[in-house]
């Protein structure tokens, strides 16, 4: 499977991830009579906010990255209408229906710089607003050996689902849930429906976990 998640395109990784969210989306979106309001958080150059941007109508966007640089490569075509991204915190609204964190907070290093992160997201949503954080799931060997290796992740430092569900608990967030995502390559596909039966599985590349304001 590491063979086969390395010359995957990121692309469809990204869907799959789509493939998850829809719901979570979907349900938010049936709370408000307005676009839904969408907080990227740790946006980078905004690959994951393009998918958004072409996967979901009726929403808006806004990125932070604490890298300018990263801003500054966002691309032109999703910083339309209400959509902005900025590495100023400030910046940032107070009523956000859904935070993402997606592959993110294993960056954040030192590891007590996480609470801080997700005291910055929570007073940002509006109440009944969800936070949805995906990381990879280093019980998969494959993920591990994929991690291991990476230049990207040389300096990050990982966690399991446990110590995410820790982070919300401890940050006020209420109905956290979690579960095991990404199991199927892109050869396999057709095979995600059965994702839904094996969430709790440990064998996804990935986990997800979300927490409500």
């Amino acid at each position: 499977m590491s063979a086969v998640l390395k010359g995957s395109p990121h692309e469809y990784f990204n869907q799959y991830k789509i493939f998850y969210l829809r719901k979570i989306f979907q349900a938010q979106q049936k709370l408000t009579s307005r676009p839904l309001k969408i907080l990227d958080y740790g946006c980078g150059v905004g690959l994951f906010s393009k998918t958004i941007y072409d996967a979901f109508n009726n929403i808006t966007i806004h990125g932070f990255d604490v890298s300018s640089k990263s801003i500054e490569q966002v691309p032109e075509e999703i910083r339309t209408g209400g959509n902005f991204f900025t590495s100023n915190l400030a910046e940032l609204d107070s009523d956000y229906d859904i935070a993402l964190l997606i592959t993110v907070l294993h960056h954040v290093v030192p590891k007590s710089d996480r609470p801080g992160v997700m005291q910055n997201i929570y007073k940002r949503l509006k109440p009944g607003g969800k936070l949805i954080i995906i990381e990879h799931n280093m019980k998969n060997p494959l993920t591990r050996k994929l991690v291991n290796n990476s230049p990207v992740d040389k300096d990050a430092f990982t966690l399991d689902m446990s110590e995410c569900k820790n982070l919300l608990a401890s940050s006020g967030f209420k109905n956290i849930s979690g579960k095991y995502i990404v199991f199927f390559p892109k050869q396999l596909a057709c095979l995600r429906f059965l994702d839904k039966f094996i969430s709790h599985v440990p064998l996804g590349a990935q986990y997800m976990t979300s927490g409500e304001k």
